[in-house]
């Protein structure tokens, strides 16, 4: 009896052990669920905490460049060496095939070509991009486009392994550790902002000048959008002829370009993989609003 009293007592001390490290694990597996569910919408593997600080401090590079362009536009004397020196150091970091006059317009000329703050740029990387040759696939396609853009051609078998594409698509998450795997050597370093469940108006801004920065930088984008049916805002050729969507679909693009000399409305040129069994388009090389796509984009995102 003895013995088996204190048998007993083992038994239950290694029990009481075991159970709180299943539910200290539980609480952390729980935590890091409420993370991934606030910050990704479970679009694949949470961020690391390296990720996750370069992805903040990219989105603020992103928006700095943007300001210090904005204010040479508005004009060019009002920039000074410091500036000069941040835009360099951000450029060299985060797009390192950037030169200063990619962002700033006839810098270091005597005749600066644009002055007027509503005399924006028009730019268009024109990405050679390929049909998706699945329904699934859209995700590789639209990267394989980005990477085209560059000089680099990787097959859709290579892209869909290195993303973990199945036959329900391709997490958002997997796009840029992919793309990096081809391009991230002395090359744009890809990251991806998501703003899932944030009505924030800040959104727009963000998606347009994380755009914008990495087009001037001579490098497209994945855009991650979400078109949903019946809805006002759909991808261009999307539509009932109604001016409604005809369906929901989550998709991605590839944004190779944007013209900005209407300053009320920038327009975001991209290349849709889609295939044309799926969808009938005139041109893959189709436009829409900065405000339209921002839409789209507000629960899933983009890769810049």
């Amino acid at each position: 009896m003895k013995k088996t009293g204190k048998l007993l007592v083992v038994l239950l001390i290694i029990s009481f052990l075991f159970n709180g490290i299943i539910f200290a694990e539980q609480g952390s597996s729980s935590t890091q669920s409420n993370q991934e569910r606030i910050v990704r919408n479970g679009l694949g593997q949470p961020l690391t905490a390296q990720e996750a600080l370069f992805s903040q401090q990219k989105a603020i590079a992103c928006n700095k460049i943007m300001a210090i362009r904005e204010k040479y536009l508005k004009n060019v004397k009002s920039v000074n060496d410091k500036e000069i020196e941040e835009l360099e150091n951000l450029l060299g970091r985060f797009y390192p095939d950037a030169t200063l006059s990619d962002y700033l317009p006839g810098y270091g000329n005597e005749v600066v070509l644009r002055t007027n703050p509503g005399d924006y740029m028009y730019k268009n990387l024109n990405l050679p991009g390929e049909e998706q040759d699945e329904e699934y696939n859209c995700g590789p396609a639209a990267a394989k486009a980005v990477l085209a853009g560059r000089g680099i051609y990787v097959s859709f078998d290579d892209l869909e392994e290195a993303m973990d594409t199945t036959t329900n698509g391709t997490y958002l998450s997997n796009i840029a550790p992919a793309l990096n795997l081809y391009n991230g050597v002395n090359g744009n370093w890809f990251n991806y902002a998501t703003m899932y469940g944030n009505t924030s108006s800040s959104w727009p801004l963000e998606f347009t000048n994380a755009t914008i920065t990495t087009l001037l930088g001579n490098y497209g984008v994945v855009i991650n959008g979400h078109q949903l049916d019946d809805s006002s805002v759909y991808f261009t050729y999307y539509d009932r002829g109604t001016g409604y969507a005809q369906s929901e679909i989550g998709h991605y693009v590839a944004g190779e370009g944007f013209d900005s000399t209407d300053p009320s409305a920038r327009i975001c040129l991209y290349f849709d993989p889609i295939r044309e069994v799926d969808m009938y388009l005139p041109t893959r090389h189709v436009t829409i609003t900065f405000q339209r796509m921002a839409i789209l984009t507000n629960d899933r995102g983009l890769v810049y």
